[in-house]
């Protein structure tokens, strides 16, 4: 199913839920809004090589037969979650202010108020080695936003593991 066949279907459903009571209408207009807005961050699709949004939804929905399936598919979409590239950057300056620093700072035995405080935390930073838990965390970034510098603060799981 291309885009277009598949706008045809969705204004039918609205359509046909003129009470509203499965939300289609609703759930149309946070997905054109969200896909204005923020699904363009995606990776993936960034720069044109899978499609748009729109266009990719349209071949996922369109690979279900039955109607009715593909609505229930579409209205999946409420519970999509997608974190945009603004997003990930807070949730990685949270992630290092709120746990890794406290964590150096407990480990370490380090008050924050002592005056070579910020001296001792360096040493630890420079001392620990920071690596992915998952392909999508992206410890370049985290490292970057952070400002993490060096590449020995990097753990590479890739030639350090024995098959």
């Amino acid at each position: 199913m291309n885009r277009a066949d598949f706008r045809k279907v969705l204004q039918r459903w609205c359509i046909e839920d003129f009470d509203g009571k499965k939300g289609i209408e609703e759930l149309k207009r946070d997905i054109e809004f969200l896909e204005r807005e923020l699904f363009h961050e995606y990776t993936v699709t960034a720069h044109g090589a899978h499609g748009s949004f729109g266009s990719r939804l349209a071949r996922w929905i369109g690979n279900l037969d039955s109607d009715d399936d593909r609505q229930h598919l579409y209205r999946l979409l409420a519970h999509l979650f997608f974190i945009g590239k603004s997003e990930q950057e807070a949730a990685y300056r949270t992630a290092y202010s709120k746990h890794v620093l406290q964590w150096l700072m407990q480990v370490s035995d380090i008050d924050p108020f002592s005056p070579d405080s910020q001296e001792r935390i360096s040493q630890e930073l420079h001392a620990t080695r920071f690596t992915e838990v998952t392909d999508s965390f992206g410890i370049r970034n985290f490292c970057l936003i952070n400002g993490i510098q060096g590449e020995d603060v990097r753990y590479k799981w890739e030639g350090n593991i024995d098959n």
